[in-house]
């Protein structure tokens, strides 16, 4: 328990500074789910979600034609683009 509670405060200092990845913020989230707590772990989860979504909402330049394109283009060269392109078509 103690090292729980532990874990819970080093996270809960990473997100004060700087998480750009949401690191922090799933294993937060881990922690609470795995001791039992699912109110505070689906809040955490929840709040993930929105910065995915935000993030996500970041990239989104408008040119996804454009890249459909480029994959498509990918797919006829072959080799290790080939599974690269397939992954993002």
């Amino acid at each position: 328990v103690a090292n729980y509670e532990l874990a819970i405060r080093c996270y809960q200092r990473a997100l004060e500074g700087n998480d750009p990845d949401g690191i922090a913020l799933h294993s937060l989230a881990k922690l609470h789910q795995q001791r039992g707590d699912q109110e505070a772990a689906e809040q955490l989860y929840r709040t993930n979600l929105a910065r995915l979504d935000q993030y996500a909402s970041m990239q989104d330049t408008g040119r996804l034609a454009e890249a459909q394109s480029f994959c498509e283009r990918l797919l006829d060269l072959g080799g290790p683009h080939k599974e690269k392109a397939k992954a993002l078509a």
